[in-house]
């Protein structure tokens, strides 16, 4: 699959958004969910439930009009946090996400968006 490319597939619909170039700034945030409760004693215990995620912190630039409207489109499909889309990374590795949070455009110049969204993914 060719880079900076998000696919998702929900309810026999499909939709893929491609980027114009690799985020500008791509932060990954690893993370272990651990919960943690008191035992009836009185100590604190903690579970390892080994669950680990990462959160893709993306921002593009220089998105167009075209490419603003297909990725609004992909996260209205994927109802934001409750469906998962396909990002395939500048190395074309491919990482099953959710968008956390909304889609973020300010337009830079007529035409260019400047794009921000944060991915969380499951490991």
């Amino acid at each position: 699959m060719s880079a900076n490319l998000f696919t998702a597939t929900i309810g026999g619909t499909t939709l893929s958004c491609q980027m114009p170039s690799a985020p500008s700034v791509c932060t990954p945030t690893r993370r272990r969910n651990q919960p943690s409760d008191i035992t009836r004693g009185g100590s604190l215990y903690l579970y390892d439930r080994g669950v680990k995620s990462i959160t893709w912190q993306l921002v593009h630039k220089k998105v167009t009009d075209a490419q603003l409207s297909s990725l609004l489109q992909l996260a209205d499909l994927c109802h934001g946090y409750e469906y998962t889309l396909t990002w395939y990374d500048n190395a074309s590795s491919a990482h099953t996400a959710k968008i956390k949070g909304t889609v973020k455009a300010v337009e830079t110049h007529p035409g260019k968006y400047q794009v921000s969204f944060t991915l969380e993914e499951y490991l």
